[in-house]
């Protein structure tokens, strides 16, 4: 059994209740749908996430990321999973046609992306960032900088990353404005079968170090040093915040449900807890040697702070 525990009322009240999300079932893509059958899918997930075949993280966590810095390759636990289908969406719906060809490639391929804005002393300034782009004469641009804070900006999970990458091409206005996205093969590649060609110049200097999450391979990446780094402008229009705006949003919703998970499963984990561990009397008979002794949700402090878990 893994540690994650489900809080299915809770998930029932807030979509029904709270949100009234029961009006748009039997409608549109939830046409099959109605309140038991949610329930019931409800139900299998819950079941799903807290049985012995549940997704679990620990050991992964424990041995972390193994990083040459010589090379700037990074390996992974075998047990890490990762999905690009976000990324691949906002590559094909604000792709050109020929890069349309890139965001298939990424779901047949199982490439990895990751979302690459931040650079030093420029990180919630992002129109500050000073990555440069220059146009090719083959229409591709090559770009120079140096971000910091990349999720999986370095990993093995696929066998390919692509990177969606915020510079500022030569001559750009300042400021967020100025900012064009794009895409940034870790390998590069043939446009119609996916084979793998040479290495591009987009690579990983070293890992953040965090506390926690030590699966995850947040790293500083280095553009243009070593090699040409070449990209190619996403939609071939200079609207770099607008898109990756589009990914961010995948992101933030991303991390926000596992905030809240994890407050949720350690809530309950912890209520579990106080239900079963037995500790001194009840307080209303601490004076009296020969009382029972009780489980600890019974000692108003524990219940306090079981109410102020729950309440967050």
């Amino acid at each position: 059994m893994g540690h994650y525990i489900a809080n299915l009322r809770d998930i029932q009240f807030c979509l029904f209740d709270l949100l009234g999300r029961e009006e748009i079932l039997g409608k549109g893509i939830f046409a099959d749908i109605d309140k038991d059958t949610a329930n019931g899918m409800l139900d299998e997930m819950k079941r799903l996430s807290e049985n012995e075949i549940a997704a679990s993280f620990v050991e992964a966590d424990r041995l972390g990321v193994d990083f040459d810095p010589k090379t700037g390759e990074g390996k992974l636990p075998e047990i890490h999973i990762y999905v690009s289908a976000s990324f691949a969406h906002v590559a094909y719906s604000l792709g050109t046609d020929e890069q349309k060809k890139i965001a298939k490639l990424m779901l047949d391929k199982g490439w990895t992306a990751t979302m690459v804005l931040t650079e030093p002393d420029a990180g919630s300034d992002v129109g500050a960032g000073r990555s440069k782009a220059v146009k090719q004469a083959d229409g591709s641009w090559h770009i120079t900088g140096t971000k910091r804070f990349i999720t999986s900006g370095e990993n093995d999970l696929g066998e390919n990353i692509m990177h969606f990458v915020l510079a500022r091409p030569e001559g750009g206005a300042v400021g967020t404005k100025g900012l064009s996205l794009f895409l940034v093969p870790k390998y590069h590649f043939n446009w119609d079968t996916g084979e793998l060609g040479a290495r591009n110049g987009v690579y990983a200097t070293r890992l953040e170090h965090k506390m926690g999450l030590n699966v995850s391979a947040t790293a500083e990446l280095n553009m243009g040093e070593k090699e040409p780094c070449v990209g190619y402008l996403l939609g071939e229009v200079h609207d770099g915040i607008r898109q990756m705006f589009k990914i961010i949003e995948y992101a933030r919703m991303m991390v926000g449900t596992k905030a809240i998970s994890t407050l949720s499963t350690g809530y309950l984990n912890a209520l579990s807890y106080a239900k079963s561990r037995v500790q001194g009397p009840d307080l209303t008979k601490q004076l009296d040697k020969a009382s029972p002794r009780v489980t600890i949700i019974h000692h108003p402090d524990v219940r306090r702070s079981l109410l102020t878990q729950k309440a967050y």
